[in-house]
């Protein structure tokens, strides 16, 4: 698992966009995956991305929008997995403001 530096937020109503590129390949009965996880900085989930291609077919779960109550930091992690097959993630993640 990867991770970048934390990022600062203001107060508001947000959701996390995903600028970039990935690739999904199995073979042999594998599966490959890749997420992308924000955490505050006290370890609690905010929103996550994730998606899961393999022979039963592919499961996604999108980045969902969050509040954000007082200024404080998120934590941006990223993991490619796979068993057999290839998993690439390459890209930033930013945050639109949508509301207060």
């Amino acid at each position: 698992m990867n991770y970048g530096e934390s990022v600062t937020l203001a107060p508001g109503y947000y959701r996390a966009v995903f600028a970039g590129d990935t690739t999904l390949r199995y073979s042999n009965g594998g599966w490959s995956e890749i997420a992308i996880y924000v955490w505050t900085s006290s370890g609690f989930s905010v929103t996550d991305f994730n998606k899961l291609v393999s022979s039963s077919g592919v499961s996604e779960h999108t980045f969902g929008y969050f509040r954000i109550d007082q200024p404080g930091q998120l934590l941006v992690f990223a993991r490619a997995s796979t068993t057999c097959g290839n998993a690439y993630l390459s890209g930033a993640l930013g945050f639109e403001r949508v509301g207060d």
